[in-house]
């Protein structure tokens, strides 16, 4: 008698391994040892239906869906033909009726789930599941056929795809992969997508979205967290430092200062782009300033955290060279360099 999920699926697995040893034995034309595939003696039809009439009171997807596994029967119903009556010829036939219905069941289980989630994958098909999805439909992240839209990024189906598997409780082993196949991701895995920092007005939006989750453990890796500036300000000083930068024009005053501390690698918050507003030449020297002695990695974190208007992205090695420059013709930048040497001391005071 079936009366568990584990003895549902060892049933299943027993059958399919009878099977798929039989039709691969009848494919090649080598059919050996029936009597030790057989040798249990199992009353499959009898099996079969206990199944069923289990699944029917405990209805459970994943093992309804694996029925739709069974190889089909037409190879070892003619093999079994080419036998002289008696318990292997009829332990075949058994076998294969047994398969044939269970796989009508799994078919009919598994259509009526796809018409109520028709475009989503079958780990997804609950109404819980379903209403995660439909908050990123109704935030225009995924269209209605619950695939990304194209103007959504890879790192913020990361994020949705988090929030999900966080809800649901889904097993980390191959939990990601589900929305691989959702989403046809074919570049790479969605595991290996990188989530930048500079995007913290985005990130913050999705985390809105899913608020039940803690997105800590995903934004505050430790890959994440070398992406940060190491300052030696304190964070008074940091603050400080903002408030004389954007009052004297040099920071857009719309950023904020949680900014320009997540920036410093002194708060841990949804990272946001620090909009300079001056030339180009006064950020290298600031950064120069405040940032080389600490950071090996300098200008490469410059064009991670700072953008300037007309340009869509900071070249590392034009901010080497500009810092070059300078630092060759410090009587042409003299004011300049005074300005920003007077308000960075005025912070260290």
């Amino acid at each position: 008698m079936i009366d568990n999920r584990q003895k549902a699926a060892m049933l299943i697995a027993v059958i399919n391994k009878i099977s798929k040893t039989l039709d691969y034995q009848v494919a090649v034309g080598h059919v050996v040892d029936l009597e030790a595939l057989f040798e249990d003696r199992l009353n499959f039809s009898k099996l079969a239906e206990e199944l069923i009439d289990y699944l029917d009171q405990e209805p459970a997807d994943k093992l309804a869906r694996q029925l739709m596994l069974f190889n089909e029967t037409r190879n070892i119903r003619k093999y079994s033909e080419t036998l002289p009556s008696g318990t292997i010829k009829s332990d075949i036939v058994n076998l294969a009726d047994a398969i044939d219905k269970l796989y009508d069941y799994g078919s009919r289980i598994t259509d009526k789930s796809n018409c109520d989630y028709p475009h989503l994958l079958p780990v997804f098909h609950s109404e819980t599941a379903k209403e995660l999805f439909d908050r990123a439909v109704n935030a225009n992240y995924l269209d209605y056929n619950y695939k990304p839209n194209p103007d959504t990024d890879h790192y913020q189906l990361k994020l949705i795809a988090y929030a999900i598997i966080s809800i649901l409780q889904m097993p980390s082993r191959n939990a990601w992969v589900h929305f691989d196949h959702q989403w046809e991701i074919t570049s790479s895995k969605i595991t290996s997508f990188r989530i930048p920092r500079t995007k913290g007005n985005e990130i913050i939006k999705i985390v809105q979205l899913y608020p039940e989750v803690d997105f800590r453990p995903l934004l505050s890796s430790k890959n994440d967290e070398k992406k940060s500036f190491i300052c030696k300000l304190s964070e008074a000083q940091a603050r400080a430092l903002f408030k004389a930068l954007v009052g004297n024009g040099y920071i857009a005053a719309n950023n904020k200062a949680e900014d320009f501390l997540t920036m410093a690698g002194l708060v841990n918050m949804p990272p946001h782009m620090i909009k300079w507003t001056s030339t180009m030449y006064a950020l290298v020297y600031f950064v120069a300033r405040v940032f080389s002695d600490t950071n090996s990695d300098v200008w490469s974190l410059t064009t991670l955290w700072f953008n300037m208007d007309g340009r869509d992205e900071l070249n590392r090695e034009t901010l080497k060279s500009k810092r070059s420059y300078i630092f060759r013709n410090m009587d042409k930048f003299d004011s300049m360099c005074k300005d920003l040497d007077q308000i960075v001391d005025s912070t260290l005071r």
